[in-house]
């Protein structure tokens, strides 16, 4: 079942289904990604196909039972494996990030967010209006009411004024990518019991090029990801017994509300289920409720403050500044 699943998500992945729904977004670049996807999906089968043969002539390249002995070694490391795995993909953030994109916000979502991580890190939510905002207005930037402020949901910036404040606000990504490849490890050894298996996605997820370059640039999806990894490796701690441990339900919460405050849909893509889980397990006693209302008042924290902010910025807690711009 596990295998057909796969399967299933991975040929859903390639299919243009934006195109095949009539009157909503579609996809015009499909034919041309897919043309990549083949392409590059070639060169790889042949790569790998080359290693075999190269193996099997030369068998001293590859000894049998390599990989096995590695994934135990790595099992057996626990988490200081995984703290050098970590230090690993910052070591890598940081070279993609000053080597391949200049250490510099280069698309108008990183200038914006950026920009706004400026204003936070001089204690303000918003700018005074300029005079002349000809000379200063851009794209994804609001005047609104006497109040210039860029358009996206406070967390992401929040978390790049920490670079701000440092005066590397490159250095926020990669950080945010050694935690993801962190938490997605002792995830990983939770769920998954074969060795070779678990150190297998791990490397795939941590090095994985679209991974590494989102890392290293100053977008808000990869500290997305961050707390959407720490949310799931709580919520495996919470459930894990037949007793609900609210400690962790508190994190789950709290982490889900950190990535709503980033990116409020995609924490809504999981938050939704997740306390549906923690719901339907309360029918158990006492511990399972209380969890549940524990990971509603961390939820509570960061999201308050990000409605703090709009209230602040647009006027309506409930009105994101991306909202007031494109309706």
């Amino acid at each position: 079942m596990a295998r057909l699943l796969a399967a299933v998500l991975a040929i859903l992945g390639l299919l243009p289904v934006a195109n095949w729904i009539a009157g909503g977004h579609g996809a015009p670049w499909y034919s041309d990604r897919l043309d990549g996807w083949l392409s590059g999906g070639a060169i790889a089968i042949g790569a790998a196909v080359i290693a075999s043969i190269a193996i099997r002539r030369w068998p001293h390249l590859w000894r049998d039972g390599l990989w096995t002995r590695v994934a135990v070694r790595w099992e057996r490391g626990g988490i200081r494996a995984d703290v050098g795995l970590a230090a690993l993909v910052i070591a890598i953030g940081v070279v993609v990030a000053h080597a391949v994109l200049s250490a510099r916000p280069l698309l108008i979502d990183e200038i914006i967010q950026v920009y706004q991580a400026r204003i936070f890190a001089t204690g303000r939510l918003w700018l005074p209006a300029p005079a002349h905002p000809e000379f200063t207005s851009s794209q994804h930037l609001l005047d609104w009411g006497g109040k210039v402020f860029g358009q996206f949901p406070a967390g992401g910036p929040a978390l790049l004024a920490l670079g701000t404040l440092v005066g590397a606000e490159w250095i926020v990504g990669p950080l945010a990518s050694a935690l993801c490849a962190f938490l997605f490890a002792r995830l990983v050894r939770r769920v998954e019991p074969r060795p070779g298996t678990a150190l297998a996605a791990v490397l795939l997820f941590a090095i994985a090029p679209f991974v590494v370059f989102l890392g290293a640039s100053m977008m808000n999806h990869i500290t997305t990801t961050a707390a959407l990894l720490a949310a799931a490796l709580a919520l495996s701690r919470a459930t894990s017994g037949s007793d609900a441990r609210t400690s962790d339900a508190f994190f789950v919460g709290l982490a889900l509300g950190v990535a709503a405050a980033i990116r409020p849909l995609d924490a809504a893509a999981f938050a939704i289920p997740t306390a549906a889980w923690l719901a339907w397990r309360g029918r158990h006693g006492r511990s399972h409720i209380k969890a549940l209302l524990a990971s509603g008042i961390g939820v509570f924290i960061p999201v308050s403050l990000l409605l703090a902010v709009n209230h602040a910025q647009t006027g309506d807690a409930f009105t994101f500044g991306y909202i007031a711009m494109w309706g």
